[in-house]
């Protein structure tokens, strides 16, 4: 029996029981007496683990795509975004009609659509227990993105094409990395990229890769400018 004077401190439980324990002995047996209120303690965190590993996350549901396509699409990542969700007991919602908390469900949707669209990619994936990068690559056009389908504004339909402009990379992984860029010249329309101080034309196949972070995006016009007269022309028939 393992008896010994209390002293506030935190140590390992491992390095405390090889202290004073031989294991080597094959008749050793261990009885420990955990208070209750750890004993719950340690429920709620398998508990959540276990809602973590079952939560679908972005990178599984992408593979889960990417298993059924040849590869994932931006659009697939704006769908899943779009998605609707139920959210867990911790997010309970307070009814106002029956005055108890209840799960609900929510859901994004686009209203406004902005001439400039950033498209930030999730490229790094963090919960309690683990943390990675995800390198998937994801198919992003470099004309005609179409978000009509996510837009719930009829006026706003019309606006809803958009042209690649400009790309930011990141290379490396969470401890530490490296950025550049990829840009198109407005009057030559040439893709160009930019790593610190060296700038270099890029072909449009080597645009996008699995180092995509952030996309942005411009706003195609929805109609033709219309011509004006000048003034030096007359308006008389």
């Amino acid at each position: 029996m393992l008896s010994q004077n209390y002293h506030q401190q935190t140590k390992l439980l491992t390095s405390l029981l090889d202290e004073n324990i031989d294991f080597s002995q094959t008749s050793t047996s261990l009885v420990v007496d955990v208070s209750s209120s750890l004993v719950e303690q340690y429920k709620k965190q398998e508990d959540e683990k276990r809602t973590e590993k079952d939560r679908p996350s972005l990178n599984s549901s992408i593979n889960k795509v990417t298993q059924q396509k040849k590869s994932t699409t931006l659009l697939d990542c704006f769908k899943y975004f779009t998605t609707k969700e139920t959210l867990s007991d911790d997010d309970l919602w307070n009814c106002p009609k029956c005055k108890e908390l209840k799960r609900c469900t929510k859901k994004f949707d686009l209203w406004l659509l902005p001439k400039v669209l950033i498209v930030q990619l999730k490229r790094f994936n963090y919960t309690r227990y683990f943390r990675d990068k995800i390198d998937l690559l994801i198919d992003c056009p470099l004309r005609n993105l179409d978000l009509e389908q996510f837009v719930l504004n009829p006026s706003e339909k019309v606006k809803a094409k958009y042209d690649l402009i400009a790309v930011s990379n990141h290379m490396g992984g969470l401890g530490g990395g490296h950025y550049t860029a990829h840009a198109k010249n407005s009057h030559d329309q040439k893709w160009h990229t930019f790593d610190d101080s060296y700038v270099s034309e890029v072909s449009e196949d080597s645009v996008i890769s699995k180092a995509a972070y952030v996309l942005i995006y411009q706003q195609q016009q929805s109609q033709t400018i219309p011509h004006h007269a000048s003034g030096n022309e007359s308006t008389n028939k």
